[in-house]
């Protein structure tokens, strides 16, 4: 889980907190805090932070969920290959 986060906006609490029980419950978390931000400042990309926020989004992107996807295909493909067996027996 990646969480973004100005760090004088009025959601910063909830975000730490969410963080915090992210990983007590044993979920991959990421906290960023972006100093001179402001809530949503992300959508503004003549920003220089959501330049870099929104570089993180797709590096977070890449590592996880395109992880995740291939580990899929991999547990797919398995799948079929062991269906062919059957089928062939």
């Amino acid at each position: 889980m990646l969480i973004q986060v100005a760090s004088d906006e009025a959601l910063l609490n909830d975000s730490t907190r969410l963080q915090e029980r992210a990983v007590a419950a044993g979920v991959s978390s990421q906290l960023q805090l972006f100093d001179e931000a402001f809530h949503v400042f992300q959508i503004f990309t003549k920003l220089p932070e959501a330049c870099d926020a929104l570089v993180d989004i797709g590096t977070f992107f890449e590592q996880y969920w395109l992880n995740r996807i291939a580990w899929g295909i991999r547990l797919a493909d398995a799948g079929r290959r062991r269906l062919q067996f059957h089928r062939l027996r």
